[in-house]
């Protein structure tokens, strides 16, 4: 290991020569070997670095070493830059391998940055117009990005978003699965299947890939639920617990959550438009001989929020005829649609028969109605008491609702007692019991006097009426 100390030969002597000779070829023998450069190194000239434990190389200008080899038999090399790479090709100086910061190593092709390895493995950092491939066995395309277009391809060179999974033509072919979660076919697996047969184009989602039969959930944020399908076929919307009475779970039953409401909406500009749910069963085997019970809901015309209901039920032919209609009229049947004719009413209820112009009448059962619609039923059963004279008193007031008028209302059935025995008094013949138009009370009337009756015909009488009448 030695080095000169400068490369001019000494010829004063025979011996100066010897010696300057032998430590000129001393150094060149062995590269210069030191642990520092004396100054004696000429440019382009070779260092055995004994410090670094690495061949050198001098540069032309004389400033600076080129690692060459490691003494162990590796090799350095400088950084390089994107554009100037490190180890390159003779004829194509800008491709090759660089490291642009400690730690990395990058890879240049045509002075563009395509790979970086470092702690994070980045494809194409500098962003250029530059496909990747990934191939399999079979497949050329199994990964595939489309750089230009900002897109992912699995199995397809030509993705039409931003992941596309396929099988890379627009013909029938295999089936494409994505399966999620277990490394075997069981109830951890779950499979999305798009079928690309000729007769079968559905997308299928499988929640379980094995034999027993597992549930979908939906979730509109972190922790509330909003749809689920259940493992036997049943459906929740709003809720996720089943009642636990008789109705057990099964494929198509639905059941929506506390304050839910199902809405089937149908965005339309036309008077009379809504939407339609319809309950149909096939008829025996024959596919086209459907039966149907169809319900529409919308709004009557475009300048209002005035709502309908339609209910039609199929017929003979398929055809779907109107057996119930719900609208602010009230109810109307089959194709009647006018608002006189709508059934708008059903109440039942209780009243209280009085009089209150001279005579005492007690209520011998609670007095009942119903109205449907117009039409009013009652019930009464009344006994009058009182003074037994010529004062006309003869009626019962306090009814529920107020006659229509225009309308005289006869009794349907009635009964009154004699005065003394409680029993029909079937031989009067001079008394009519009626409603009288826009009245709320019954007229029992002396046919002959066309007024009232008296109170002595009154007093001591029982009276059982049963009556309709129309109301305004």
């Amino acid at each position: 290991m030695s080095q000169a100390s400068d490369y001019t030969v000494d010829n004063s002597t025979g011996a100066n020569v010897r010696i300057d000779l032998n430590a000129i070829f001393g150094a060149i023998a062995t590269n210069n070997s030191a642990g520092s450069d004396n100054g004696s190194i000429q440019n382009l000239g070779f260092f055995a670095d004994t410090t670094l434990q690495k061949l050198r190389l001098k540069e032309a200008t004389g400033n600076n070493f080129v690692n060459l080899r490691g003494f162990d038999g590796s090799l350095p090399l400088p950084d390089g830059t994107v554009s100037s790479p490190s180890l390159f090709f003779n004829d194509d100086i800008n491709t090759g391998l660089f490291s642009s910061a400690t730690d990395k190593l990058n890879i240049a092709t045509g002075g563009v940055e395509r790979v970086e390895f470092g702690t994070t493995t980045i494809f194409n950092e500098d962003g250029a117009d530059v496909d990747f491939r990934i191939e399999g066995d079979t497949d050329a395309n199994l990964f595939y990005v489309d750089a230009g277009n900002n897109r992912v391809g699995i199995g397809d060179p030509n993705p039409d978003g931003l992941l596309h999974i396929g099988t890379g033509d627009n013909t029938d072919g295999t089936d494409v699965d994505i399966i999620i979660g277990g490394s075997s076919v069981n109830a951890r697996q779950a499979k999305i299947r798009k079928k690309i047969q000729s007769d079968d184009r559905a997308l299928e989602i499988y929640p379980g890939t094995g034999s027993s039969p597992e549930e979908i959930r939906i979730f509109r944020d972190d922790t509330n639920e909003t749809m689920r399908f259940g493992a036997s076929g049943e459906i929740y919307l709003g809720t996720v617990n089943w009642p636990t009475g008789s109705m057990g779970k099964a494929a198509g039953r639905v059941l929506i959550g506390d304050g839910g409401d199902l809405t089937l909406w149908n965005e339309t500009n036309s008077a009379g438009g809504g939407a339609s749910f319809k309950l149909a069963c096939k008829e025996g085997g024959d596919a086209a001989k459907i039966g149907f019970c169809q319900m529409f809901g919308g709004t009557v015309n475009t300048s209002d929020q005035t709502g309908f209901l339609n209910i039609k039920i199929s017929d003979a032919s398929g055809g779907g005829n109107t057996k119930v209609r719900i609208d602010g009229d009230g109810l109307k049947f089959n194709s009647d649609t006018a608002a006189a004719n709508a059934l708008d009413d059903y109440e039942e209820g209780t009243f209280t028969p009085t009089n209150t112009i001279g005579l005492t009448l007690t209520n011998n059962t609670t007095a009942h109605y119903t109205k449907v619609g117009r039409v009013v039923f009652i019930q009464i059963d009344c006994t009058f008491s009182g003074s037994a004279d010529s004062s006309i008193c003869g009626i019962i007031q306090g009814l529920p609702f107020t006659s229509k008028s225009g309308c005289i209302n006869e009794g349907a059935l009635q009964f009154y007692s004699n005065e003394s025995d409680a029993k029909l008094d079937a031989s009067d013949d001079n008394t009519r019991i009626f409603i009288g138009a826009s009245e709320s009370r019954i007229d029992i009337q002396n046919i002959t006097s066309g007024n009232f009756q008296t109170r002595a015909f009154m007093v001591g009488r029982r009276f059982r009426i049963q009556m309709n009448y129309l109301t305004a």
